[in-house]
C-alpha cells in the first residue's frame, strides 16, 4: 500500500514537472526577437563580476558588456573584471595593434601604396575612404584613416606596407600580442572585420592598448576629431572624416577626462569600445566587448569606479624591507583607497618584484635584491624562527634528553639492587 502511494506521489510530481517543462518551452518558442534580444541583454548585465568576488575589493558596477575591464595604465593592476579571459571577437578595435606595430614600424613619412588587394578586401557595408589602386598617401595621413574613419582597406594597406605583405604583418601583430602577454589572442587580419578565427579577450586588449597608447603619436591622433587628407596622386578632391569615439565629441557622452579610444561593431561582435581616461595623475584603460545597450554609459560607469574607488601609492616611499634597494622612483602600485600599502605580498624575478594582493599583481619595480633573498618566491618580512631562541630551546631539550635517560639508569640500577636483597 505504502509503496502504491509512494509511485502515485511520484507520478504526480512528475506530472507538474513536465507540465512545467512544456509551459517553458513553449514560452521560450513564442519570444518575439526583440523580447529574445532584452533576454539576452539581461543575461549579460547579471554576468559574475569576478572583481567584486576578491576580499575587501570595492564592489563595482553591472554593465551590459559580457566581458568588461579597467586597467591603470601605469601599473597594469586589474581594477575591475567581469570575463576578462573570455574569448571575443573585437571588430575595429582590432585597429590599436595594427596602428601599434605600424608605429613601432614605420615612419610618419612613408609612403603607403595601396595595392588592388587592399581594395578588394573590403566587404560591403565596412567603413573605408574609397582609396583606389594605385593611390598613395603618408603613414601619417594612413593612422588618422585606420583610427578615426576606421578605414578597413587602409589597414590593410598599411599591413602591406609595414609587412612587406599582409600575412607577414598578421604575424608581426600576432607575435606583439604574445610579448605583451596576450594569452587569448589570435588576429587573421588587420582590421578586425569578422571571421571566427579572429578573436581576442578584454584582458588582452587592455594589454594592446596600455602599450599601445603609451606612444604619444597614437594618442595625438585620436585626440583630432577631423582630419583631413590632401588631393594625392589619383584624386583630385581632399577626404574629410571625424573622430566616432562620442566621449571624446560634445554631446550626451563627451567626458572631459577621455584622452583617447577607439569603437567597433560587427553583427557577431557586436559594440566593442576601448577608453583612455585621465583624471589628475592618474591614467586608466577601459575596455567592454560584446556589449549591446548602454556601451558609452557603462563605460563612464566603471571609469567613476575606477577613479573614486582606488589610489596609485608610490613603492619607495613605502617600502621597509631592508633587503630591497635601488627601488625605481616612478614605480607604484594601485590599491582600494583603504587599503594599506603593507597588505601586499611580493613575488621575485631576476631584478624585478611584483607586488600582488589576494594572487593579483597590483604594482611591480626593478630593483636590487640583497643577496641570500634573491630567487624566493615570497618575502617573509618577519621571521617566524629566532636563532637564539632556536639553540636555547635545543639546550633545553638535550637536557631533558640527558636527564630522562639518568633517571631511567637510576631506576634500573635500583630495581637491580632490590632483586639482590630478596
Amino acid at each position: 500500500m505504502k509503496t502504491k502511494i509512494k509511485r502515485g506521489i511520484g507520478l504526480f510530481i512528475s506530472a507538474i514537472l513536465f507540465l512545467q517543462l512544456g509551459v517553458h518551452v513553449q514560452a521560450t518558442e513564442q519570444l518575439t526577437p526583440q523580447q529574445q534580444k532584452e533576454a539576452d541583454i539581461n543575461a549579460s548585465y547579471h554576468k559574475t563580476i569576478e572583481s567584486n568576488e576578491i576580499k575587501d575589493w570595492p564592489q563595482g558596477p553591472q554593465v551590459y558588456g559580457d566581458s568588461a575591464i579597467v586597467m591603470d595604465m601605469k601599473t597594469g593592476a586589474i581594477l575591475y573584471a567581469k570575463g576578462i579571459d573570455e574569448q571575443r571577437y573585437p571588430a575595429s578595435i582590432t585597429k590599436i595593434l595594427t596602428a601599434l606595430v605600424a608605429i613601432e614600424n614605420s615612419k610618419p613619412t612613408d609612403r603607403v601604396k595601396f595595392s588592388e588587394e587592399s581594395i578588394q578586401s573590403l566587404e560591403p557595408g565596412y567603413a573605408h575612404i574609397a582609396m583606389k589602386a594605385g593611390e598613395e598617401i603618408s603613414m601619417k595621413d594612413a593612422l588618422h584613416a585606420l583610427m578615426l574613419a576606421s578605414a578597413n582597406e587602409v589597414a590593410y594597406a598599411i599591413g602591406e606596407t609595414v609587412g612587406g605583405t599582409h600575412e607577414n604583418f598578421i604575424k608581426m601583430m600576432n607575435d606583439k600580442a604574445k610579448e605583451l602577454g596576450c594569452t587569448h589572442t589570435h588576429f587573421i587580419n588587420t582590421n578586425g572585420m569578422f571571421d571566427e578565427q579572429h578573436y581576442t579577450s578584454a584582458r588582452d586588449m587592455a594589454l594592446i592598448a596600455r602599450a599601445a597608447f603609451s606612444h604619444q603619436e597614437l594618442l595625438d591622433i585620436v585626440q583630432t576629431l577631423q582630419y583631413t587628407i590632401q588631393p594625392t596622386n589619383m584624386e583630385s578632391q581632399p577626404r574629410i572624416f571625424q573622430q566616432k569615439h562620442k566621449m571624446l565629441l560634445n554631446g550626451k557622452y563627451h567626458d572631459d577626462r577621455c584622452i583617447g579610444g577607439k569603437t567597433g561593431y560587427t553583427e557577431k561582435a557586436y559594440n566593442t569600445l576601448v577608453t583612455v581616461m585621465e583624471q589628475g595623475d592618474m591614467e586608466i584603460v577601459a575596455v567592454i566587448m560584446r556589449s549591446r545597450k548602454d556601451t558609452f554609459q557603462d563605460t563612464k560607469k566603471i571609469c567613476d569606479y575606477a577613479f573614486n574607488n582606488f589610489k596609485e601609492v608610490n613603492i619607495s616611499e613605502n617600502e621597509t624591507s631592508k633587503k630591497i634597494r635601488n627601488i625605481e622612483k616612478d614605480a607604484c602600485v594601485t590599491l582600494p583607497k583603504n587599503m594599506d600599502f603593507d597588505a601586499l605580498s611580493k613575488t621575485y624575478k631576476k631584478n624585478k618584484i611584483n607586488y600582488c594582493y589576494e594572487g593579483k599583481i597590483v604594482g611591480e619595480t626593478k630593483a636590487k635584491i640583497v643577496a641570500g633573498n634573491k630567487g624566493t618566491k615570497k618575502e617573509v618580512e618577519k621571521k617566524t624562527e629566532n636563532p637564539f631562541l632556536m639553540k636555547n630551546i635545543i639546550v633545553v631539550i638535550i637536557i631533558l634528553i640527558i636527564g630522562l635517560v639518568v633517571l631511567l639508569t637510576l631506576n634500573t640500577i635500583c630495581r637491580k639492587k632490590k632483586r639482590r636483597k630478596r
